[in-house]
């Protein structure tokens, strides 16, 4: 009995280890090819007349709705003047279709402040600025230069206060404010390997989930839609 009990204990205790450690963990990758500016080949004009917070989503992610949530708070956390423009880079497979743009969770971040949902077709936007990693989150000044790039979550899935929104809230009052990133937690961004014809804008007023582009038979060639550790559902 002693001896199954000692046992049980020490599987409980990995279990409880390898879960706290996967909700940690971040890809060492996240973050080593996100642009410092604006790139100028984009095809996502740059909103002018304030910072830009441009974030990255896998439309199937579970763990970026810990990001949504946490970027929620930012009208009760920084002045309505100093607020950002949000632009949401939603990337799926172009064989997708409609089946990734219809959910709640895209209509849930169309409502962000100030924001507009851009559907990337095959993560070639994605690709182009670098990101990787669902609920990546890069901030530009109103000039294009990069002020933060990392994530805003305390753990994978989790919302709650922590040093990456506290830095995105500072560098929003305050654009030489001293920080420290941290990395973004989720699922690996859709970046397909050939071109497209590119990203398609959509106000997020009412509608994000309008005019979706119709796929072609051959456009089915996904790097990956994977989770960092498991699969989205």
């Amino acid at each position: 009995m002693g001896a199954a009990l000692v046992a049980w204990i020490a599987a409980a205790v990995a279990g409880w280890y390898g879960i706290s450690a996967y909700g940690f963990k971040g890809d060492p990758r996240a973050t080593t090819d996100l642009v410092s500016q604006w790139p100028a080949e984009s095809t996502i004009a740059q909103m002018t007349g304030r910072p830009t917070l441009v974030l990255f989503l896998h439309p199937k992610c579970p763990c970026s709705r810990a990001t949504v949530a946490e970027l929620e708070r930012l009208p009760v956390l920084v002045p309505a003047n100093a607020l950002p423009n949000v632009c949401i880079v939603a990337a799926a497979p172009r064989s997708s279709g409609d089946r990734w743009w219809s959910n709640q969770f895209l209509d849930r971040v169309g409502r962000l402040p100030n924001a507009r949902l851009v559907r990337d077709s095959g993560g070639v936007e994605t690709a182009l600025f670098g990101a990787r990693i669902s609920g990546t989150v890069l901030l530009f000044d109103a000039d294009g230069n990069r002020l933060y790039a990392g994530g805003v979550t305390m753990s994978r899935g989790h919302a709650g206060d922590n040093v990456g929104l506290q830095a995105v809230t500072d560098l929003l009052v305050n654009h030489d404010a001293s920080v420290s990133p941290i990395p973004p937690l989720g699922c690996d961004m859709v970046r397909e390997r050939r071109e497209p014809a590119g990203a398609t804008p959509v106000s997020c007023t009412n509608d994000c989930n309008s005019s979706a582009k119709s796929p072609t038979s051959e456009d089915s060639h996904a790097l990956s839609s994977r989770s960092a550790g498991g699969d989205p559902t």
